[in-house]
């Protein structure tokens, strides 16, 4: 499978080699997202775990925030899922909370509802 091709191959890559790769995993990362496959779902998490250990949970997560406008709720979600992982993961040093905090806030809000 294409993503635990990329997840070998990052987690091989030392860190400077990794960083210059990382815009074009992260493409091939968003473009599975919106796949319902448990084990593709499963991949696009240990990819994302591979991406945090090679470079930074901070540098992963700012290409991942322009994910959070997407059509498709399946990839908002997902990104939701990767911000999480991190910060359950991760020490609160490596990350831009103000930051995180417009991602995931615009993540979660659900312009569908209308109140009267």
């Amino acid at each position: 499978m294409l993503l635990d091709v990329v997840g070998h191959v990052v987690s091989r890559l030392e860190k400077d080699a990794a960083r210059g790769c990382l815009r074009q995993a992260v493409s091939v990362l968003v473009r599975c997202m919106s796949d319902s496959n448990v084990a593709v779902q499963q991949a696009l998490m240990r990819l994302a775990g591979h991406l945090f250990k090679a470079t930074s949970p901070g540098d992963v997560l700012a290409l991942l925030a322009d994910n959070v406008a997407h059509t498709s709720s399946r990839v908002r979600r997902t990104t939701v899922d990767m911000v999480t992982a991190a910060l359950l993961t991760y020490p609160a040093a490596q990350f831009d909370f103000r930051a995180l905090c417009r991602v995931v806030a615009t993540a979660i809000v659900d312009h569908t509802q209308v109140f009267a």
